[in-house]
């Protein structure tokens, strides 16, 4: 009995996408980046080790950004329907994460069901330009972030805090610090933010992110009862407070290029 020609050429495909995943997972990584990394890329590492498929680079330098460590495992399944996908770990100077990379153009990609906790005082070091430093920890949670070259196509996700410290000349504490950010076509990517009581201060507010890295911030602050009567002073200075004492805050600016980062992370 003949087999069918098309279960035949089914079958010698079903061999060959084998043969590439077995070629796939032994293939060096190493051989991998010097033959398909163009020497003017702006990236660099310090050492390469592992296969295409489960690896990890140490010392990894990217425009004028550095990480410690990026491991990766390739998934597989996402091969099936044609897409570049990896599981990423990366630790840093500032902080830990884990997520999936996808490649979806020369420089379109995106990360999703990222986890990440990011030490606030290493998060001011890295903006060095602020003159503003915080502590506590930050954990995000994001469930889509999509770049296209330098524009910012999707942001969705949240973040929590259990207790913030803003050092000033009046330190300020933020407690149950909650963040969420969602993307639309038609408005950009908005973060909004809240923060209860235990801390210094309630706050609640939205920042825009919009085209070419401009933001704009609108929030409203109310210290605690009993907070130390300083802060209402300083709080002064921004204005009169509105009704049940809140007092407004909006602000615009460009965010900061990675040219003005500390690039050590």
């Amino acid at each position: 009995m003949r087999t069918p020609p098309r279960r035949v050429l089914a079958l010698a495909a079903l061999g060959l996408a084998s043969y590439l995943v077995i070629l796939l997972a032994n293939f060096p990584a190493a051989l991998a980046w010097s033959y398909g990394v163009p020497h003017a890329a702006p990236v660099s590492v310090r050492a390469i080790h592992g296969t295409i498929w489960a690896g990890y680079l140490e010392g990894v330098s990217f425009s004028r950004l550095r990480v410690r460590k990026l491991a990766w495992s390739l998934r597989g399944w996402d091969l099936l329907i044609g897409q570049l996908s990896f599981d990423i770990r990366v630790h840093s100077r500032y902080g830990t994460g884990a997520g999936t990379l996808s490649i979806l153009g020369t420089r379109h990609w995106s990360l999703r069901s990222v986890h990440a906790a990011i030490p606030l005082d290493g998060l001011s070091g890295a903006l060095p330009q602020t003159h503003l430093t915080a502590s506590g920890i930050l954990h995000l949670a994001l469930a889509r972030l999509v770049v296209d070259g330098p524009a910012l196509e999707t942001l969705d996700g949240t973040g929590t805090a259990a207790k913030v410290t803003i050092h000033s000349v009046t330190p300020i504490t933020l407690a149950n610090v909650r963040l969420e950010a969602h993307s639309s076509p038609h408005v950009g990517s908005v973060i909004t933010f809240d923060a209860g009581p235990g801390g210094s201060l309630f706050i609640k507010g939205r920042i825009l992110l919009g085209s070419n890295r401009h933001w704009r911030l609108v929030a409203r602050f109310k210290p605690v009862p009993g907070a130390n009567p300083s802060l209402t002073r300083f709080l002064s200075g921004i204005g009169s407070p509105g009704p049940h004492g809140f007092y407004a805050v909006h602000l615009k600016g460009i965010l900061p290029s990675l040219s003005r980062m500390n690039p050590d992370l």
